[in-house]
């Protein structure tokens, strides 16, 4: 696991912590998809830097699932401020875009 790797799931496990002590629904749902993404984003770094997968999480992934992360990858760039992660976040969804493709012959989504 590589060190940003490592962050990016401290990061996530800091959102769930603070979403359990959340005082309403709404407060806890955010913390909770914030924490979805940085163990996506996580994810991502370990297959980015060439760290073994996780043979299970590789097992589950659906076309259908694919083709969503790369939506909701896109979203996010279209909600980040600084050009560096949009650009990144654009080329995560092109990856996920990729592994649909290569799991069940889907066309890629459009930008």
């Amino acid at each position: 696991m590589s060190v940003e790797s490592k962050r990016l799931r401290d990061r996530a496990a800091q959102q769930l912590r603070a979403g359990r002590q959340a005082k309403d629904r709404t407060q806890k749902t955010i913390h909770e998809d914030r924490a979805a993404s940085f163990k996506e984003m996580a994810h991502n770094e370990e297959w980015l830097s060439g760290d073994r997968q996780r043979s299970r999480v590789i097992a589950q992934l659906s076309v259908k699932q694919c083709m969503e992360e790369a939506r909701r990858c896109r979203a996010l760039a279209r909600k980040v401020m600084a050009e560096p992660h949009r650009i990144m976040l654009n080329h995560i969804a092109a990856t996920w875009d990729r592994i649909a493709t290569d799991i069940g012959g889907a066309t890629p989504a459009k930008k």
